[in-house]
């Protein structure tokens, strides 16, 4: 990994961390709740950067860790319904938007439809959302992506990486109520076609905003629905 990427991610996960204790300690009573976040993102962080650490020993060449080439054509994907010669610029447009409508539908319907929705309340749980869902998003990409696909780099079936970072992430999601098997399928598929995406384009970056995207609604809805107890 270059030198100077090497320090910017350092900064921004550094400033990151700062937006994560500003935004949620003093713009919430939810105390506990902050805890809890805390625990489990600080726990996923440094198991994450442990797995860096061992692909540097291991010496993984970190191919996947480039940024994202915009002009990557894609490999012909019947499951996606993806074509030989389209780019994933393109692609990647086209899924953000149907993908992250929805989850926004169904993460929405799952909660009490007699809500209120306050404007304020709905700002003030977008800006918490926003550092947790960045540092949650690198976290699952190098956790459940990154490191499978690079371990089982060498294989010739490009679909065996993908098939298993879907399987692993697919999984702990039947246990998302209330769609159970609906949201596992959902997360399946998205797995899939995140990883893909990164044999394609030769970096995580594509995979990480679009999952970003996705955790920016869920949290958001979280949230609001945490400060309005």
């Amino acid at each position: 990994m270059n030198e100077k990427l090497k320090v910017y991610l350092f900064l921004i996960l550094s400033i990151i961390w700062v937006l994560i204790l500003l935004t949620t300690w003093f713009l919430t009573n939810s105390r506990e709740w902050i805890l809890n976040f805390y625990t489990y993102e600080v726990i996923t962080f440094i198991i994450t950067l442990f797995i860096i650490w061992i692909g540097y020993l291991i010496k993984w060449k970190f191919d996947y860790l480039k940024i994202w080439n915009l002009n990557a054509i894609a490999t012909s994907n019947k499951l996606l319904w993806i074509n030989k010669t389209e780019k994933w610029l393109k692609i990647w447009i086209t899924f953000s938007i149907i993908i992250t409508v929805i989850t926004a539908y169904f993460i929405i319907t799952s909660y009490n439809k007699t809500t209120v929705f306050v404007v304020s309340d709905i700002l003030l749980a977008f800006l918490i959302s926003i550092p947790l869902a960045i540092i949650n998003s690198f976290n699952e990409e190098i956790i459940t992506r990154w490191t499978i696909i690079e371990w089982f780099s060498s294989i010739k079936n490009k679909n065996f990486a993908p098939i298993v970072s879907a399987i692993v992430f697919g999984i702990p999601h039947y246990f998302w109520v209330p769609w159970w098997i609906l949201w596992a399928i959902m997360a399946w598929f998205l797995w899939y076609f995140l990883a893909i995406s990164i044999q394609d384009t030769k970096g995580i970056w594509w995979a990480f905003i679009i999952h970003l995207l996705q955790d920016l609604v869920i949290i958001t809805v979280l949230v609001f629905n945490i400060l309005n107890k």
